[in-house]
């Protein structure tokens, strides 16, 4: 799907995806999980990681090898990961991270820093 052509909660859920979150219907009345040392981490929603700069900030620091954002004008995100390039302009720092992020190849990351874990409401 064009990154165009997504609504941002698509993009949201698309990142969160690929960070390592996953669809759980009706498990324990919640619908995501993500797996943090040897449990899990349940939440109704995913991050809001195109409108929250803490949010997607770990992107940046926890999962690509390099970056660099430019907030001149529009904002612009270039981020790399095992010598492999994404880039993206958009309106804000957060969805130009997420757009760029969605560009490199699946991440083999292994899981969130202790960071990421408080931008999600705990069940």
């Amino acid at each position: 799907m064009d990154q165009l052509a997504m609504t941002e909660a698509e993009i949201n859920e698309r990142v969160a995806r690929k960070l390592g979150w996953e669809f759980v219907p009706e498990e324990k009345g919640a619908r995501w999980r993500l797996k943090y040392k040897s449990e899990y981490i349940w939440a109704f929603d995913v991050p809001d990681y195109c409108h929250s700069i803490a949010a997607a900030w770990p992107i940046l620091t926890d999962y690509c090898d390099e970056w660099h954002l430019d907030c001149r004008r529009d904002v612009s995100a270039c981020l790399q990961k095992n010598y492999v390039t994404g880039a993206a302009e958009a309106d804000t720092a957060p969805l130009a991270i997420c757009q760029a992020f969605l560009k490199l190849p699946v991440l083999n990351a292994a899981g969130p820093s202790a960071a990421e874990i408080p931008q999600v409401q705990h069940l």
